[in-house]
């Protein structure tokens, strides 16, 4: 096979396009170093040449959408409206990074590749959770324990509803999804409608 020459950085951030692909639709052991080095049009030892080992590829890629997330989170903060809403944007930004394939998929899994991967992701979701937090905080006076445990709440409320929504969902059942949970996390059980009392 012949290799293209390319700039290191560029060849990088090629690896790490692939790398996501392979990893969000296979997972890491579904995916090879064979696999990205094919898919790149290179050779597995060019993938070496960024990435000392498949984990060590994992990890930028788990950095590299991170970032991404994090640039989402962000512009939330741009959003005005009603609190519903707000909410309701949040959880179809969320829904959207993750149908489309890469940034947040990776985060979903439950594949453990090592403790050291798990222990990151957990460090990456405490990152997002408090990137939240302090997002929510210009809205509502939180202490610093309530703002990390309503942050990370609604990572996992906006997680779950991506798994309720599913990858081939119509236009119809994401909007279903998203408007019951953005009124489950701004109303609460008094959003629902109330059994009658005989």
């Amino acid at each position: 096979m012949t290799t293209r020459r390319m700039p290191r950085e560029q060849r990088r951030a090629q690896l790490l396009a692939i790398a996501a692909e392979h990893f969000s639709e296979h997972g890491f052991q579904g995916t090879s170093m064979d696999d990205v080095a094919r898919a790149a049009g290179a050779t597995k030892p060019v993938v070496y040449q960024h990435f000392a080992s498949k984990e060590a590829l994992y990890l930028a890629v788990l950095e590299q959408r991170a970032a991404v997330v994090h640039a989402a989170i962000d512009a939330l903060g741009a959003h005005t409206g009603p609190p519903l809403e707000r909410v309701e944007s949040g959880l179809r930004t969320f829904y959207r990074l993750t149908a489309t394939g890469t940034p947040l998929r990776l985060f979903l899994g439950e594949e453990l590749v090592s403790l050291a991967c798990a222990e990151r992701v957990g460090e990456l979701l405490d990152a997002m959770a408090l990137r939240l937090a302090r997002l929510l905080m210009t809205y509502r006076e939180l202490d610093d324990v309530e703002a990390r445990v309503l942050g990370r709440s609604l990572i996992s409320a906006a997680q779950n509803c991506a798994r309720l929504i599913g990858q081939d969902a119509t236009p119809e059942r994401e909007d279903e999804v998203i408007a019951i949970v953005a009124r489950l996390l701004t109303e609460g059980l008094s959003g629902f409608r109330a059994v009658p009392v005989p």
